[in-house]
């Protein structure tokens, strides 16, 4: 799905289009950043990449509008 799609809806349909792109961006980053990890020993980036590991694994980890409390 992309933003033009995202666009055309509306209401429920929208909100879990929505959730599911967001979890897949901030999934995206977390293995970026992962794999930065594997590569580099600058103190600096390694900080950076863990920051927007922990920062997006909490993005992801959040609960989510409209969810089903029970996982139905």
């Amino acid at each position: 799905m992309n933003m033009d799609t995202l666009m055309g809806l509306e209401g429920e349909t929208f909100e879990q289009a929505f959730l599911t792109m967001m979890r897949q961006h901030h999934q995206a980053a977390i293995e970026m950043s992962e794999s930065t990890l594997e590569r580099t020993q600058d103190p600096q980036i390694r900080e950076a990449a863990q920051k927007v590991i922990d920062e997006q694994q909490a993005e992801i980890e959040l609960p989510q509008v409209g969810a089903d409390p029970k996982g139905n």
